[in-house]
């Protein structure tokens, strides 16, 4: 059975190394970079956290042939962890610029295959801004991806408030990817990191900028959770039920947890397990839902399949295409 839906499909999560990154990551000397080893190159974020890279992601035609044999006819590319957030601020700029740069390349050069999301340093959240508003406006990027702590600094904290308002003025999401976990040191062994340590550092993001009282003060801000909204809606019971019952919750926020998630976007990231995806399913929007692989680090066939396979047909359309469409202004 062919993978080809009636209407089109948008990945919005897909990853890349542009040469820019590349380059600038092969010549440093210092956590993060990029080593070879056995014919293959592998990049290092933190001294025994690395993953292997290969032309999925560095290749655009490789991209191409991939997206055509599963019937994907757009994606949404970002960068691969863990971003320009852990380089000194000037070095972070200069990088980030030149990778929205090449992004912004690839995107006028396939104007029906690729989109792209900015990257910005936000260690310093001035140049962030800056950079944003340059990414958007000059460039056509259609959003930002910011990862789930700022080199251990947490999301809630005051200083990202004004890059919040920037992304709200300029009318684009804010992708929230994983990096480096806040508990790596607690995970560090038995491959927890990649089974579970990601999704709970996601988690624990998305619930400070809840709990921060972010969103209760912004309430037009466009954030994407991917991973089916990592571990959110197996625990959102619990959640609104801690917050009826421990003062500290209360502080910034007038409402439940649950009703905050409303304003949330999700994409459908290695979602292979049907009972978790019907959780998932269940929980969000299905006006918020997005199709998203993560690919590399996923098989796109078995991704559009799957979820050509399970999520009801009324629905497939707004999961695959017209969700999407309407967030990041595919024309």
């Amino acid at each position: 059975m062919s993978n080809k839906a009636e209407f089109k499909i948008i990945d919005i999560q897909s990853h890349i190394i542009p040469k820019s990154y590349y380059n600038y990551l092969s010549k440093n000397s210092n956590i993060p970079n990029i080593k070879h080893h056995s014919n293959k190159d592998f990049l290092w974020y933190a001294h025994d956290l690395v993953y292997p890279i290969d032309d999925r992601m560095l290749s655009i035609d490789v991209k191409l042939k991939a997206m055509k044999k599963a019937g994907i006819d757009m994606q949404i590319l970002s960068i691969a962890m863990p971003g320009v957030d852990l380089l000194d601020p000037e070095v972070g700029l200069n990088l980030a610029k030149k990778v929205n740069n090449e992004i912004a390349e690839i995107s006028d050069r396939h104007p029906n295959n690729f989109l792209g999301l900015a990257t910005v340093p936000l260690q310093n959240v001035g140049y962030a801004i800056d950079e944003l508003e340059r990414a958007v406006k000059d460039l056509n990027l259609r959003g930002v991806e910011i990862f789930s702590n700022v080199a251990g600094k947490k999301l809630d904290d005051e200083i990202f408030w004004p890059f919040y308002k920037k992304a709200i003025q300029l009318d684009i999401p804010i992708f929230l990817h994983p990096t480096k976990p806040m508990m790596y040191s607690v995970m560090n062994k038995y491959g927890l990191l990649g089974a579970v340590g990601y999704l709970f550092d996601t988690t624990l993001a998305i619930l400070e900028i809840i709990y921060g009282g972010i969103l209760e003060k912004n309430k037009k801000l466009k954030i994407i959770l991917p991973h089916c909204g990592s571990t959110i809606p197996y625990l959102i019971g619990r959640i609104d039920h801690q917050f009826n019952i421990n003062e500290e919750s209360r502080k910034n926020i007038s409402k439940l947890p649950s009703e905050y998630f409303k304003l949330i976007y999700f994409d459908t990231a290695q979602a292979f397990y049907k009972p978790a995806f019907d959780c998932f399913f269940a929980f969000s929007d299905k006006d918020k839902m997005m199709f998203g692989t993560d690919y590399p680090f996923a098989n796109l066939n078995k991704s559009v399949e799957f979820q050509n396979s399970i999520v009801d047909e009324k629905f497939r359309e707004k999961l695959f295409y017209t969700n999407a469409k309407r967030l990041f202004k595919v024309e």
